[in-house]
């Protein structure tokens, strides 16, 4: 009796077996709702503080204090971080309703605009720190390896969208999306730390001659000065108020020798007045003036 045994070709190759659609078949639903409820609360609890450092982040972002693309990466972060704190209750419910397909649906999604927002968010600042390190050099490449490894964990809410989509679950993935989600806080905390220090950084300086030292009389006084937000700008040595323009440059041209201060006022957008008071001392005497 004549046998009607298969055997394969040469080109066929066994089909490959995804792990976690394997590991899906075997875990006990009990399982999965307890760590999903786990990872849901802890992430509620730490993200009800990062609600305040989002939003914030997001007021800041465009004040003027910072690059564009510093801003635009910063205000994806926050939404990122945002979105993530709708994401982990929407997982536990879609755990305790696995016959809702809706449920399911509106968890894959918002893995997918979490993932979207947050890979976005790294590729800029994978961006701005590359040009950073072209100015600034060596220390910069510090922050570069711990970003490319965020924005590489990151990409697996993507695919945990597609395993929604598809009902495969892979609490290993859930694991490692947890902390990259941690990470993520921490990295929002470390942008709002530098947009705090932005914005309450003096928006004028003296950048030449050096404060404190003594300034021979006819030396100009150079300022750097953060234009956004201003209205105007006036400078007063004592003798009055006088409008002041770019370059900002102040001549000291007949001023008299002695001590002296240099009060800037400047008008913001909303009408407040704010003064910056620069002391100087005018002498030709020893020390050497500049």
């Amino acid at each position: 009796m004549a046998r009607d045994d298969h055997l394969p070709d040469a080109d066929e190759a066994p089909e490959a077996v995804d792990a976690d659609a394997a590991t899906s078949t075997i875990l006990d639903p009990d399982r999965v709702i307890r760590v999903r409820t786990v990872f849901a609360l802890v992430t509620l609890l730490i993200g009800a503080l990062f609600i305040l450092f989002a939003s914030t982040v997001l007021s800041l972002a465009f004040s003027g204090r910072t690059s564009f693309l510093f801003a635009l990466a910063s205000s994806l972060l926050a939404l990122g971080v945002l979105s993530l704190l709708v994401r982990a209750p929407l997982r536990a419910f879609s755990a305790l309703r696995l016959s809702s397909d809706e449920l399911r649906a509106a968890a894959g999604f918002s893995s997918l605009a979490s993932g979207l927002l947050l890979l976005a968010a790294s590729a800029m600042f994978l961006v701005f720190t590359f040009t950073v390190l072209l100015v600034a050099g060596g220390p910069t490449i510090v922050f570069i390896l711990p970003l490319a490894a965020l924005t590489y964990l990151t990409y697996g809410f993507v695919r945990e969208a597609t395993s929604d989509f598809t009902k495969k679950t892979s609490l290993r993935r859930e694991t490692v999306l947890f902390l990259t989600s941690l990470g993520h806080f921490l990295f929002l905390f470390f942008v709002f730390i530098i947009l705090a220090a932005a914005s309450a950084a003096s928006p004028v300086s003296l950048s030449s001659p050096p404060p404190g030292s003594p300034i021979c009389p006819g030396t100009p006084l150079n300022f750097t000065v953060i234009p956004s937000g201003i209205a105007s700008i006036t400078a007063d040595n004592g003798s009055g108020p006088h409008p002041f323009f770019p370059p900002y440059s102040l001549p000291t041209n007949g001023w008299p020798t002695g001590p002296t201060t240099v009060t800037l006022n400047i008008t913001d957008n909303d009408g407040l007045l704010h003064s910056y008071n620069f002391p100087l001392n005018l002498s030709s005497a020893s020390p050497p003036c500049t």
